[in-house]
């Protein structure tokens, strides 16, 4: 299954051109699910896709508790055993106006992606 799934990324950013060669790709590392299986299947075809290097970002809005703590020390555990330099910021949410919590979180974290 893993390998068919590999084959299918790999065929997919190639067809579509998603890298060009020696990119640097940084991963918006949540430590959810999907992050996860993205930065395994990018460490995995970093040869095949002529990636340079691969690196994550992870937000930990500190919404949850004890959760986002939890989120933020996994992540640096996963990206410590694979070898990926990750960069983490904390960010305080306060919505401006009439911003929503969401809109707000969205916002600090793009901000922070870009300034990465």
């Amino acid at each position: 299954m893993l390998k068919e799934l590999e084959r299918k990324v790999l065929s997919t950013c190639k067809k579509f051109r998603l890298f060009p060669k020696n990119a640097s790709v940084i991963v918006a590392l949540s430590g959810g699910p999907d992050s996860v299986v993205l930065i395994h299947l990018l460490l995995t075809l970093k040869e095949e896709l002529s990636l340079s290097s691969v690196k994550a970002v992870h937000v930990n809005h500190q919404l949850r508790g004890e959760e986002s703590e939890r989120d933020e020390r996994f992540v640096r555990e996963l990206c410590s055993q694979l070898g990926v330099v990750l960069f983490v910021e904390r960010v305080q949410v306060k919505p401006k106006g009439g911003e929503s919590l969401e809109a707000c979180a969205r916002r600090l974290r793009y901000a922070v992606f870009e300034k990465v």
